[in-house]
């Protein structure tokens, strides 16, 4: 539990050094309908764990919405007529119930291609009896499942495919968070496929649906991007301008290939909208859905910088599309019109098992508002849910192959510099392999890495390199060494100063 300061969130501490050793868990969703929850400890090493406890199965649920299909699993022709179930990533937080004036984590889940919806769970206490909140138990299975949001509740809610991100410092989901009226939500997009096939930003409360309805407008806020046709928003990131610990603005893509900004600042939720009169912040084009989520900074100017790329890997048609893609870095700082693709420097990428970029400046200016760099092999596109650290971009691109032999394709992950796109001018990656990262290494904006659907990992080293963990879908597992970015742009972000 990295979790919050008691500075911007009260009582905060109290809850973790209450729940600092409970149980730990892995949770995931499953194409057998359900949602797991496995006990994750280590025998030996996890204090009070057992050989008969590790990777026992806690928790089990199924969403009221693929009951239904369930049936389905045992047809004899199920191979011929495969259905999706609950295939989205899970995604939890810690947050404050006003409804039990108590801390709790939650975890909320969709279902991908499985369904329309997202589900919650109180997941606070697996198993320690001695405290407050609801083990894992049949006899508290009311009080852990906290709510359903369905298409039965907003006929614009699609198939529920979502991208979580996870917050570096804190540990927590991105994408639940308190706004800036003090209440708690999860902020997601609508998804693909819906009824009307809008672009529709959902902030669901997370006390909203606990009794069993949700009103709009005081259980959930729902701000319509695009009215029209074929569209749907993808995974958002909200984002905290002024250090409150309040989400205040929301960037999302959507399958059209427009990048939408939210304004969230007001702490009336009747005065949220889509910033920039409606517009989107940027444009891409519909050859260019933005499916992952952006990754937010601010900008030395001032301002944020905006950083994401386009292409999708969700339809059959999607595996032979050619289209060139994109990874893009847009710079908003009060941004009054769309920004246009002839504002951006373009960077240039050089394919091969290890992979170059020029290094153009980009002189940020009232007519110079970002960078972008074309990904070099057709038909490649970005994968997984990119990242921002300590100054560096790491994503993930895949180049799907229609031969069955070639165990989906190519893949990469690629860094560069977050402010110009460009190559960085210290090694990024272990190009020799030999685990350690120097200066033997070489320039690089990439290393091929296998067909990596996922994207990949990082794990944080205690000195110059972390490690890059990836699963390809030949089975393996593989890693490599990367940078960490500059001192400077590491470590606390905020400070208090003591007096005496």
């Amino acid at each position: 539990m990295a979790g919050y300061s008691d500075v911007d969130h009260p009582g905060y501490a109290a809850f973790k050094n209450s729940y600092k050793d409970r149980t730990p868990m892995i949770y995931v969703g499953a194409n057998d309908g359900m949602l797991h929850g496995f006990n994750a400890c280590i025998a030996g090493v996890t204090a009070g764990c057992t050989v008969a406890n590790a990777g026992k199965e806690q928790l089990v649920y199924i969403p009221s919405t693929v009951y239904e299909n369930l049936s389905r699993l045992t047809d004899k022709d199920y191979t011929s007529n495969h259905r999706y179930f609950v295939d989205g990533s899970p995604m939890t937080g810690d947050i404050y119930s006003s409804s039990t004036s108590s801390w709790k984590s939650i975890l909320v889940g969709g279902m991908n291609g499985g369904g329309q919806g997202y589900y919650a769970l109180d997941v606070t206490n697996p198993a320690d009896t001695s405290k407050a909140a609801p083990t894992f138990t049949t006899t508290n299975a009311a009080n852990i499942l906290l709510w359903e949001f369905t298409s039965a509740d907003d006929s614009d809610m699609g198939y529920s495919h979502n991208l979580p991100q996870i917050n570096s410092f804190t540990g927590q989901a991105v994408q639940i968070a308190k706004m800036e009226n003090n209440r708690w939500a999860v902020i997601v997009g609508n998804g693909y496929n819906s009824t009307g096939g809008k672009a529709v930003l959902y902030i669901l409360f997370i006390t909203g649906g606990e009794d069993g309805s949700w009103t709009i407008g005081t259980d959930y806020i729902k701000l319509i991007a695009d009215s029209g046709t074929g569209n749907g928003l993808s995974t958002p990131a909200p984002f905290d301008t002024n250090g409150n610990g309040k989400a205040d603005v929301i960037y999302a893509g959507d399958i059209k290939g427009n990048l939408w900004k939210f304004d969230v600042s007001s702490a009336t939720p009747s005065s949220w909208n889509v910033a920039i009169g409606g517009t989107p912040l940027f444009v891409s084009g519909a050859s260019k859905p933005i499916i992952a989520p952006p990754s937010i900074s601010f900008h030395p100017k001032g301002g944020r910088l905006v950083l994401f790329g386009t292409g999708k890997y969700l339809e059959t048609a999607d595996t032979t599309s050619t289209n060139t893609q994109t990874i893009y870095g847009i710079w908003d700082n009060n941004t009054a019109a769309t920004v246009t693709a002839d504002a951006l420097v373009q960077q240039v990428m050089t394919d091969g098992t290890t992979r170059t970029a020029t290094q153009n400046a980009v002189s940020y200016s009232t007519t110079i508002k970002g960078w972008y760099v074309n990904l070099p092999v057709s038909g490649e596109r970005i994968t997984g849910v990119p990242s921002l650290e300590d100054g560096i971009f790491v994503f993930t691109s895949i180049v799907p192959s229609a031969s069955p032999c070639d165990f989906g394709g190519r893949g990469f992950v690629n860094a560069v510099d977050f402010l110009t796109g460009g190559m960085r001018s210290s090694p990024s990656f272990d190009t020799n392999r030999n685990r350690i990262l120097s200066l033997d290494d070489g320039l690089s904006a990439g290393v091929e890495i296998g067909f990596s659907g996922g994207g990949v990992t990082r794990i944080r080293g205690y000195m110059e390199s972390d490690v890059l963990v990836f699963s390809n879908v030949n089975g393996e597992t593989g890693l490599t060494t990367t940078a960490k970015g500059a001192a400077g742009l590491r470590g606390r972000v905020t400070w208090r100063e003591l007096m005496h």
